[in-house]
């Protein structure tokens, strides 16, 4: 005994959950030998859905081979939803059995003539559903709310619509309290040197006096400086010489009449003579007692206490 198998498909369009499909195709009134398929995809790798979730089936009662009814489901209806073509196909496999020996050529007509005759029925006993007609208006709401029923499952998520304008800020909150203060982080590289000088920051508190150095070695000795405007010498009178003298200094020695001159030769110091001869004759200087009329008239000249002046060809020493 040999067995023949070959699927048989309906496609139906436009499927709305709860309306009963009414199909003919030879069953023996087993539900297992129906299957429904959905999607676009070519015949063998559409997704079938399953039976009881997606779909119910019902036999007729008097269990004749044919006009069976398909029930879409919701959840059927959404997996159509998200494929984007509303199309399902209804099938089964058909079975017939032959006890011809497959070398005949007869025999292998009839089964050709078997599967076509199959195939018309199939074709005579199909029926499609008419267009969906138009929406009837609605009817007044009820008064009594139904009962709540089962949550159905989870549908898949669709997908991220787009993002909304941005919404106006709200009031800006109260300041909340002041954290603690967090680890110090670790320093960063030193940055690149700047190429601007920044401020000059105030001057600082002076700091203590430091000691003093040691003495830097002497200078070299500077040039002389210019002769000063000439002052008025000195003259001492005594028997000895006056202690500390000064370069210019004069001395009258009054036991001997003779006038020094305190001199630097270059080499030494000393009192040299300051007698000078006058046109081929002397000075004579007085060694009497001091004259107050000419003492008077010297000092009204300019000459100091104790210097000397001319009166005549005598040397005189002003005393008062």
């Amino acid at each position: 005994m040999a067995v023949s198998d070959t699927d048989v498909e309906l496609e139906f369009t436009n499927v709305v959950a709860d309306i009963p499909i009414t199909i003919g195709i030879e069953t023996s009134g087993i539900a297992g030998e129906v299957y429904v398929e959905y999607g676009t995809l070519p015949v063998g790798s559409r997704p079938t859905a399953t039976q009881g979730l997606d779909y119910t089936v019902d036999f007729p009662l008097d269990g004749s081979l044919a006009d069976f009814t398909i029930t879409p489901t919701t959840e059927l209806i959404d997996k159509l939803a998200i494929d984007g073509v509303n199309v399902i196909f209804v099938g089964r496999s058909l079975q017939y059995t032959t006890d011809f020996d497959y070398d005949d050529a007869f025999v292998r007509q009839k089964i050709v003539d078997e599967f076509d005759r199959t195939i018309f029925r199939f074709q005579q006993l199909a029926v499609r559903p008419g267009p969906i007609g138009p929406e009837g208006p609605m009817g007044p709401p009820s008064t009594v709310p139904g009962p709540t029923g089962p949550q159905g499952p989870q549908g898949v998520q669709g997908p991220q619509g787009v993002q909304g304008p941005q919404g106006v800020q709200g009031p800006q909150g109260q300041k909340g309290d002041i954290g603690n203060t967090g680890p110090q982080g670790a320093q960063g590289p030193q940055g690149a040197a700047s190429t601007v000088p920044g401020p000059t920051g105030p001057q600082g508190a002076q700091g203590p006096i430091g000691n003093t150095g040691p003495q830097g070695p002497v200078g070299p000795t500077g040039s002389q400086g210019p002769v000063g405007p000439g002052g008025t010498a000195i003259t001492t009178v005594g028997d000895g010489p006056p202690a500390s003298p000064t370069l210019g200094q004069l001395w009258w020695e009054s036991d001997t009449g003779q006038m020094y001159i305190y001199y630097n030769d270059g080499t030494s110091a000393q009192w040299v003579s300051a007698f000078v001869p006058v046109g081929g004759a002397g000075l004579t200087f007085n060694t009497l007692p001091t004259n107050a009329a000419n003492d008077s008239a010297a000092a009204s000249a300019g000459v100091p206490l104790n210097g000397v002046y001319r009166n005549g060809s005598v040397l005189m020493v002003r005393t008062v």
